[in-house]
């Protein structure tokens, strides 16, 4: 089965894997509160954007590593998908099909919201917003819709770089995915924005680790997971000092992380069922939520606190649930027409 409609779907589909959607939810949510609680408050922000009635913990800043756990979660399914797929260009067209309509969608909704009310560190112009539809606006001299985005631009420079790499290696891509983290290594010392960059030194070591999860459960092939894990291993150790809060430490941090990809490569491996609640399908609908969360619920929170006078309590779960159900009606709804026109074109460009 399509990993890319595995994704999007929230349709019960009976050989989902339910518990890598809750932890998607519980990611994202982690993010969510990182965005909602200190995030644009001193010392992070030089001004206070959300006028809650108190600070929130510090602490709260570990939520946006969440994101570094959606890009092992990626290495896992795009691995997945990449071996499914008839080569490369198929590949690059069933990534486009499952993340750009929604990115459309939640890129265009949070312009228009932020043009009209926000505050100044929120407004971008048009060329910001046209530039952003390319999915990496800093590396074409402009700003993102929403700064959450910088992720879009790690897993689209991802996506590229394992679909060539794929397309010289094939079945062996994975040595030229290791190959291509060793490089990424040496460049930081030479030219690191071009490590960075085109390399993605920095978060090799999560892709790796999802790579090396698909290969040892999806694809049972205990020989080159071994080798992608201690890959990722490496990768990860090298760049321990990138994963750091705000004051600089870093030991917190990293347990974290380490933490939440065991947790993951543990329950994936066991086959642990994780499914409480409303977890997995908040999980399928993550993308959309995490699309829309930080620019338009901090509005919705300043404008609770500011004008509506509600509790700190009050304010944040309007914004999540606001942020929430826009997600469902973009994941549910609004994203299907646009894969309709997405798939048209393939079909032309390559008819059966």
């Amino acid at each position: 089965m399509d990993i890319a409609a595995q994704s999007g779907s929230t349709k019960p589909m009976p050989n989902r894997n339910r518990s890598l959607d809750s932890f998607r939810a519980i990611f994202v949510f982690g993010v969510l509160a990182y965005h909602y609680t200190v995030r644009w408050t001193p010392p992070e922000h030089p001004v206070d954007l959300y006028h809650y009635d108190r600070h929130y913990s510090s602490y709260l800043e570990l939520g946006k590593f969440g994101v570094h756990a959606f890009f092992l979660l990626s290495g896992f399914f795009i691995t997945v998908t990449l071996v499914r797929s008839k080569g490369p260009i198929e590949f690059l067209y069933k990534r486009i099909y499952r993340i750009y309509p929604s990115f459309l969608i939640a890129c265009t909704f949070t312009f228009i919201v932020t043009s009209v009310y926000a505050p100044p560190d929120f407004k971008v112009t048009l060329k910001d917003y046209f530039l952003s539809l390319t999915l990496v606006p800093k590396n074409l001299g402009g700003l993102p819709v929403d700064a959450a985005y910088w992720s879009l631009a790690i897993e689209v420079k991802f996506y590229v770089l394992v679909a060539v790499i794929y397309g010289v290696l094939r079945e062996k891509f994975w040595m030229g995915l290791i190959a291509a983290a060793a490089l990424g290594f040496a460049l930081e010392f030479w030219h690191p924005a071009l490590a960075r960059g085109v390399f993605l030194s920095q978060y090799m070591s999560f892709f790796l680790a999802g790579t090396a999860l698909a290969f040892q459960t999806t694809l049972q092939k205990g020989h080159a997971a071994l080798t992608l894990y201690a890959s990722a291993a490496i990768a990860y150790v090298a760049h321990w000092q990138t994963i750091s809060l705000h004051d600089g430490s870093t030991l917190l941090p990293n347990l974290v992380v380490i933490g939440a990809i065991l947790a993951v490569i543990l329950v994936t491996i066991k086959g642990i069922r994780i499914d409480y609640g409303p977890l997995p399908f908040l999980g399928i609908i993550s993308y959309e939520i995490y699309l829309l969360h930080q620019r338009l619920g901090v509005i919705v929170i300043s404008i609770a606190k500011g004008r509506l006078g509600t509790s700190d309590l009050l304010a944040g779960l309007l914004a999540a649930g606001l942020c929430t159900s826009s997600a469902f009606i973009v994941n549910r709804y609004l994203q299907k027409p646009v894969q309709g026109l997405i798939g048209a074109f393939w079909r032309r460009l390559r008819p059966e």
